[in-house]
């Protein structure tokens, strides 16, 4: 099954892709914009056999801005974990699919098509995400607690107050009952503190 899934990498996924502008070394296709990397990883799974391969698809955004004005080291090559934003193709796509099988029974051209279709919608996010602005925005609405103190610094470094007020918000309403929120806002109120902000995450809510 290893010869089907390199065949779909290369005949259908490189060439796609490529109209995007994306360029691929091992399994990772990328782009970038002056500030912004857009990644797109195949992972393949531990758990892969003659019989079956199994692989992951995540789709990644990195900036360099945010990055340089949280003080964190330029990453002119992120890999996948160390990009900002991170999903499974299927979260973007809104579908229910997490991994992809393919097997004997697998019909190779209509998995190709899926597959195609998914990258698309992927195409769209990375589209209407050009800036450091809109990464922000896209990491609050979709982020949860990944990467949220480097954020919650960035947009209080930029004075963002209505997307630290949005940020805060949207934490407290997932973690307010739950123990760890004092935690988190601490976290946050640190941030606050040591960037001069007159008010505590509290008197933002």
């Amino acid at each position: 099954m290893k010869e089907l899934f390199n065949a779909l990498i290369n005949d259908t996924v490189k060439p796609q892709l490529k109209q995007y502008g994306f360029g691929k070394k091992a399994l990772n296709f990328s782009r970038k914009n002056d500030e912004l990397l857009y990644l797109i990883n195949f992972q393949n799974s531990l758990g892969n056999s003659a019989a079956e391969t199994i692989f992951y698809v995540n789709c990644c955004i990195h900036s360099s801005v945010l990055d340089e004005r949280t003080g964190r080291p330029a990453n002119p090559e992120p890999k996948e974990h160390q990009c900002h934003f991170r999903q499974r193709i299927g979260q973007i796509a809104g579908s229910p699919v997490d991994d992809f099988r393919i097997n004997a029974q697998t019909d190779l051209a209509a998995f190709a098509k899926e597959l195609g279709l998914m990258l698309d919608a992927v195409q769209a996010l990375f589209e209407k995400t050009k800036t450091t602005a809109d990464l922000a925005q896209l990491m609050i609405e979709r982020n949860g607690l990944m990467n949220y103190e480097q954020l919650f610094d960035y947009l209080v470094l930029s004075g963002a107050e209505e997307q630290v007020r949005q940020m805060a918000r949207q934490l407290h309403g997932m973690l307010s009952t739950d123990e760890r929120w004092s935690f988190f806002e601490g976290k946050m109120n640190d941030i606050l503190a040591k960037r001069g902000h007159a008010k505590t995450l509290a008197e933002m809510l």
